[in-house]
């Protein structure tokens, strides 16, 4: 869709009615600032927080002549658990992508993750709960190539420790990810504009 000639102020105010003081958005380059745009037109009062994802590059936002909204837009890159050239390489020869921060990669392990938990429920009658928990846990290490044999290697060991792409994945009680990581940009020092945190 091309966001600029849409008119979003019923959404927009009904995401404000609902009470939330952030929002996330993952839009392509040219069309970040039109959304922004959109937030500042029909919000009424202070800001929310606006995180731009890595798919926007801050300096294009900088750029962009967003107005007093400019206050309370973050750009976040996500990093991985490992900064290495190899772990770039392989990212982009195994999504066939160039990415502008890991997302990409986040997403592929956490797709993979979930087709293993659901074999792991299927065959051995698991909650799905238990099955990620037995994937992402402390034992036999296992990675994205051993997807045909979770089944066996479960079996075999009990306990499995899941190392993807984005390096090794363990949640805590919440189901937050132990090793992701976030690079924040903000784009002004300041925020009179925007909903205190």
């Amino acid at each position: 869709v091309y966001i600029a000639g849409l008119n979003l102020k019923q959404e927009i105010e009904d995401i404000q009615a609902r009470g939330f003081t952030s929002i996330i958005i993952t839009l392509d380059t040219e069309q970040m600032p039109a959304m922004i745009r959109q937030i500042a037109m029909h919000w009424q009062g202070p800001y929310p927080e606006i995180m731009a994802a890595d798919t926007v590059k801050p300096k294009y936002l900088m750029e962009s002549n967003l107005g007093p909204i400019a206050e309370c837009v973050t750009t976040y890159i996500t990093d991985s658990t490992s900064d290495s050239e190899a772990l770039k390489q392989l990212t982009e020869e195994t999504l066939d992508t160039k990415v502008a921060g890991y997302d990409g990669v986040y997403v592929y392990d956490s797709v993979i993750l979930i087709a293993m938990a659901k074999q792991l429920q299927v065959d051995h009658k698991l909650s799905f709960s238990e099955a990620m928990k037995a994937i992402t846990g402390q034992g036999f290490k296992v990675t994205q190539d051993d997807f045909t044999q979770i089944s066996a290697l479960f079996k075999k060991h009990g306990a499995l420790s899941f190392d993807g792409l984005s390096g090794n994945m363990q949640f805590n009680s919440k189901g937050e990810n132990l090793g992701a990581k976030l690079k924040l940009y903000p784009m002004t020092q300041s925020r009179k504009n925007c909903i205190s945190p």
